[in-house]
């Protein structure tokens, strides 16, 4: 609600010097509450983030070590990268130490480095707890799931002993091993001083057991208090009599402190639910979030869902497809991390070999590296229409990949690693593609030299190196061969597109569309937008958007403007290349500024002048501010970058 009525009001912003600058917003969580055990819902606190532009910084002090299924924290237990939050922050007494830390982008950490008031006038921990620290760290990787595994069993077996209590409540996240037990009916004075009595009756038996002192809330909602409870946390390390003793001990010290008290059973039972012994109360869910329900509207009219044959088999086919890869990518995941040791290449080592190899990877094979590798191939050549086909099918399999990611994706699946992986797909196209347009329907081992057997090695390491990469970020071998598969169908089809495609260029074609611009137009208009995976769908949406306008407006300007340059050189040629990547650069900043200051300008005029829009005019500027740059770029980039290096030549 706060974050709707920022974002309403964000219109008066839109006429600043530099375009649109919405209001600084934090979303500020704890992941597991301290005061409760309760697991906030990081996963839409995420969705909050990008939907509103906010920063989340993130408190694991209760979660690290502990959620997650090897105790990376609450973005592993959600499915999240750390990347979703900005800043993830917490203690580190949980791993004998003390002090904390602070992890997030390099951008981020920096600022808080140089103007941290706690970072410049404190000292660093000294060596010996940073070496506590990193022992710790050491053994949680090695212990892996089953420690894991060994503390959810001994977590819920206390709740369960304390659960049967029903003078109790208990409360907290079944996820988390910590969880608060208090007592119902009582006022706060008389809960406290009985949890006192439990305490030091557990604590003369041994038992370690302490009253969690909450402490007062400045800003909190009318009628809302937290009680005094008992804070209760599961170890590991706990064995079964460890357990059994404990609860022995917390259910004698209970009935002892609440012997005399007389309460009122009714009170007992807070939810009531029909039950076949009703001398027993029925349990609480007090486990995490659960969704709204939705109110149920009466009259409400009713539609009749019509099923064709056709969609029903199509439909059919798709979950059982989505079904089969989203169990080969849990299965293969978990060979990752021994695929990747065994060749040396550990993606949680430290050593900075590995670390640049898998730093090196990544840029070669990222989109801004192809988004000026082929376009200099464009200018390198001249402007010709041939020239242009490696940066379309770059735009067409980006797109096709966006489209597949969404339609096969899986409604329970939170991951933002979905099959197939586009890295992939390009790293197999755009190579051996490049081999395919220049070498025919030849097969290479029909002239069988040194150098087409350097290419082809090289297309191979190529592909190998960046899947490698893609594996370390967390992408399943399923996934990356599902690019691979995905990436040789695309260079078939491509093969099919190119004839036409220059054609079309050269203006030879009577056609007003070509084989490129209509999948533009129906990846579009069909683009599957599953209602499960809405944030996920629409961000993959934006990017098909962007892609298709580029290369719409790219594929208009190169028909529109031919080059008279005629390069040979392969000096000429990388010289030309690389001034035009610098234009084009330059150029485009300057008309990304341009574009935002009227969108601004005239965004708040409107919004001025008729106040019904001032609810839009954020998503109208956020819509618009994807929608003209990337048709600049295609246009600069066909047309006018070209022309300036023809005068220039």
């Amino acid at each position: 609600r706060v974050l709707k009525d920022i974002a309403a009001d964000e219109w008066k912003g839109l006429g600043g010097s530099m375009g649109f600058s919405p209001r600084r917003k934090f979303i500020i969580s704890e992941s597991v509450f301290g005061s409760t055990g309760k697991l906030a819902p990081v996963d839409k606190l995420c969705e909050l983030r990008l939907q509103y532009k906010t920063r989340f910084i993130l408190d694991e002090s209760h979660s690290f070590g502990v959620l997650g299924a090897t105790g990376r924290g609450a973005t592993e237990h959600f499915g999240l990268k750390s990347s979703d939050v900005d800043v993830i922050c917490g203690s580190l007494e949980g791993l004998a130490s003390c002090c904390g830390f602070s992890a997030g982008a390099t951008g981020v950490v920096s600022y808080q480095r140089l103007l941290g008031s706690g970072y410049c006038f404190s000292a660093s921990p000294p060596p010996y707890l940073a070496t506590a620290v990193s022992a710790s760290l050491v053994a949680i990787r090695k212990s892996g799931p089953a420690r894991m595994r060994t503390l959810r069993t001994a977590t819920q077996k206390l709740r369960e002993g304390l659960e049967g209590m029903p003078e109790l409540e208990v409360t907290g996240s079944k996820a988390s091993p910590m969880f608060s037990v208090g007592i119902r009916q009582l006022k706060d004075d008389e809960a406290a001083e009985l949890l006192d009595s439990v305490c030091a009756k557990a604590q003369a038996r041994g038992l370690a057991v302490c009253r969690f002192n909450r402490p007062p809330l400045t800003f909190k909602p009318k009628n809302f208090s937290l009680s005094p409870a008992l804070r209760i946390c599961g170890s590991s390390v706990h064995t079964q009599q460890d357990i059994q003793f404990a609860l022995e001990v917390l259910t004698s010290a209970f009935k002892q402190a609440l012997t005399g008290l007389k309460l009122e059973e009714s009170k007992f039972h807070v939810d009531v639910v029909e039950s076949p012994s009703p001398a027993k109360a029925a349990p609480v869910d007090h486990d995490d979030y659960a969704p709204a329900e939705k109110t149920k509207l009466k009259n409400k009219e009713t539609y009749t869902v019509i099923k064709m044959p056709f969609l029903v088999v199509l439909w059919t086919l798709v979950s059982l497809s989505r079904r089969y890869l989203t169990e080969q990518s849990e299965i293969t995941s978990r060979f990752i991390d021994g695929w990747l040791r065994m060749l040396r290449l550990d993606r949680n080592s430290t050593s900075q070999a590995v670390q640049t190899f898998y730093c090196l990877a990544s840029i070669i094979g990222s989109h801004h590296t192809y988004s000026m590798v082929l376009p200099m191939v464009f200018w390198s050549f001249g402007g010709s229409p041939k020239s242009a086909i490696p940066y379309i099918f770059y735009c067409l399999n980006c797109a096709a990949g966006c489209m597949m990611k969404c339609a096969i994706r899986e409604e329970k699946d939170a991951l933002s690693h979905s099959w197939p992986s586009i890295t992939a797909m390009n790293a197999i196209a755009l190579p051996f593609f490049f081999l395919r347009y220049y070498y025919g329907h030849a097969w290479l081992y029909h002239s069988f030299t040194v150098q087409n057997l350097c290419i082809g090695f090289a297309g191979v390491v190529w592909f190998l190196i960046i899947s490698l990469s893609r594996m370390q970020k967390g992408d399943s071998p399923s996934n990356v061969s599902g690019g691979l598969v995905a990436g040789c169908v695309a260079i078939h089809v491509m093969l099919l597109f190119c004839s036409p495609t220059v054609a079309w260029l050269l203006g030879s074609s009577t056609s007003s569309l070509c084989p490129p611009l209509w999948f533009a137009l129906c990846s579009l208009l069909f683009f599957p937008l599953p209602e499960s995976a809405q944030v996920f769908s629409l961000h993959y949406y934006g990017h098909v958007v962007k892609h298709m306008v580029s290369m719409t407006a790219f594929m208009y300007g190169a028909s529109w403007y031919t080059s008279s340059a005629a390069v040979a050189e392969p000096v000429a040629m990388l010289q030309r290349g690389a001034i035009g990547v610098v234009l084009h650069i330059v150029i485009q900043l300057l008309a990304t500024f341009l574009i935002r200051k009227m969108l601004a300008v005239s965004l708040a005029c409107i919004c001025a002048n008729v106040r019904s829009m001032r609810k839009y005019a954020v998503q109208v500027y956020q819509s618009a501010e994807i929608l003209l740059p990337a048709l600049v770029h295609g246009l600069t980039m066909s047309t006018l970058v070209p022309a300036i290096l023809d005068m220039a030549s």
